[in-house]
Order: C-alpha cells, then structure tokens, then sequence
C-alpha cells in the first residue's frame, strides 16, 4: 500500500508541476477534436434552423425532431444520440471500448479516433521525457524533439500492440455467444446478467492488461533508451507480472479517482434545455473543464507508473540504460 501511494502522490506532484505542458496538451486536444465537433454542429443548426424544434429542445430533448434528424442523418451525423450529452457520451466512450464497437462504426468517427491515438502517442514520449529528466528547462522546441525522438518507436510499439487488443476483442465476441448459448433456455434475468456481466469484466481486464503492459513499455523505452520494442514489450509486460498488486492497485485507486470525477460531473453536468449565451457557454465550460480533469488523470496515470516503475527499477546516479542502449552485452550468471 505504501507503495502505491507512494507513486501516486510523486505522480501528482510531478503532473501538479508541468503547468504548461498541461495546458499545450489539452489545447492540441481541443484542436484535434474540433473539426469533427464543428461538422456536427453545423448540421445540427442547419437541422434546427429550419424546423420549431429548436424552442422546444430548451425545454428537453426532443424525441420527435431526434427520429427526423436521424432519418435524414448520412455519415458523421448519426453519431449524434441523446447521450452525447453531460457524461452519457463518456460511458458511450467507454462501453464502445469494451465491446469493440469503437472500431465498427462509421469510418470517418474511426478515423478521428486513430488520428486522435496517433496524435497522443506523438506526444506521450515527449511527456515522458520531461517527466524522466525534470532538471532540464522547458521549451517547446525540446518537447517536440523529444516527441520527434521516440515517435517512430512508439508507432511501432502501437502496431505491435494491435494484435493482442484484437485477440481480446475476438475473445469478448466469442464469450458473448458463449453466454447466449448457455443462457438460451434460462428465464431468470439475475442469472442472464450474472453471466453478462462476468463476460464483459474479463474483457475489461484484458483490455487493461494489454494497455497497461504497453504503457510500462513506452516507459522502459524512454527511461532506458530501449530500440526494441519487442523487447520493450516483453519488459512491460514482465513487469507487470513481477509486480501485479501494486500496478493493479495503482490502476484501480486512479481509477475511482477517475469515476469519482465522472460521478460529479454527471450531477453537475447541464441538460440539453439551455436557453440563452450565458447558460450555454456555462454549460460549454463545464464540458471543457471535465475534458481538462480527463486529460490531467491520463497524464497523472501515466507520471506515476513511471514513479512505480523506478520504485521496482532503480537507476542509481542517472536513469539506468538498457544494455542494447548502452551497446554492452548483458551480463549472465556463470
């Protein structure tokens, strides 16, 4: 346990510390996702424009004008559903993620997400870089060297990785026919959901045991100067084996923290029926600093698996190089 807080508070205050890398990431993030937001949002007023519905979403969402929009919505405009807004549109995220639907819907949503991933996994090394070596001045001229750095290491590391979450997702779709057949002939909904749910949270710890393996890996080509990232791969992944209490106990305590945050949210969050600039643009910063928290957690997450890692891996005077890196040959018992 003293682990684990350990690693977290050294993430906090490493993270509380890189104010102005925060603020650059989150404002790469609002760029990234703004054209798609502003294609939605454009036909969405053209939708409203031309049709009375747009006073009675003031007072709720409208089912009524939600099926003509529908009927008539072609590519990105039938991603729009009524609970995209608040934190239903998070749970969405994150459901679509379990199952794999993420990866089957409409093209263009697929690829903003690959291009959202491809974007975060640019400028995770240069994140990491600062994290490792915080006695170095900041700039952005050496962040994005750093990204520049490690980026073709990481894209490589996310190709390997490709395999393994398909591995699980074709898991999932066979558990889930599993649990049909099996459940077939049972009319008791507790059991039905019982299986359901048993099925779903093995998928859920598959899926976080590949991501996490492969954050440990990011860290150990960062931290250790590794060139393989098969050998990366196999570092995190015998890490996480090593030592799984303390990195599934960091993982879950961040992530109540994270829910914890999705539970304020969903309460404080404003409804569809917002009237005028003020509630609006109210309810657009309230969405904003959500956003701000969830970019903050992942960067939280991600400073204190490294503190965890270094905890478990000492480096002594200086971060420890790999032997690949340091062009040694690695020493073996006679």
């Amino acid at each position: 346990m003293r682990t684990i807080l350990d690693a977290c508070g050294d993430g906090l205050t490493t993270t509380a510390r890189a104010g102005k890398l925060m603020a650059g990431l989150l404002l790469l993030n609002f760029i990234v996702a703004l054209p798609a937001a502003w294609a939605l949002g454009s036909s969405l007023h053209d939708s409203l424009k031309t049709s009375r519905a747009g006073e009675g979403l003031r007072q709720g969402f409208d089912m009524g004008w939600y099926g003509e929009y529908q009927a008539a919505a072609t590519g990105l405009e039938k991603t729009f559903r009524p609970t995209v807004m608040g934190a239903g549109a998070f749970l969405d995220n994150h459901e679509a993620w379990a199952s794999g639907e993420l990866w089957r819907g409409f093209a263009g949503l697929v690829a903003v997400g690959v291009l959202f991933a491809l974007t975060w996994t640019f400028l995770l090394g240069g994140v990491l870089d600062r994290f490792i070596h915080p006695e170095r001045p900041f700039s952005p001229a050496r962040y994005f060297a750093s990204c520049g750095r490690y980026a073709f290491r990481f894209y490589r590391l996310a190709a390997l990785s490709i395999p393994f979450y398909y591995l699980v997702y074709k898991f999932f779709d066979w558990a889930y026919g599993k649990v049909d057949s099996l459940t077939r002939d049972i009319t008791s909904e507790s059991t039905l959901l019982i299986y359901s749910l048993g099925a779903v949270a093995l998928t859920v710890f598959l899926l976080h045991l590949v991501q996490i393996s492969f954050s440990y890996a990011k860290i150990a080509i960062v931290r250790e100067e590794r060139s393989s990232v098969v050998k990366a791969a196999w570092r995190g992944f015998r890490f996480v084996v090593a030592h799984p209490w303390p990195v599934l106990g960091l993982a879950l305590g961040l992530g109540a923290v994270s829910l914890a945050l999705l539970g304020v949210y969903s309460w404080l969050a404003p409804g569809p029926a917002q009237a005028g600039w003020v509630t609006v643009t109210l309810a657009f910063l309230a969405g904003q600093i959500y956003l701000g928290a969830k970019v903050f957690m992942k960067i939280w997450l991600l400073a204190s698996q490294l503190s965890l890692y270094r905890q478990f891996t000492p480096a002594g005077n200086g971060e420890r190089l790999s032997p690949e890196a340091s062009g040694q040959e690695p020493l073996t018992a006679p």
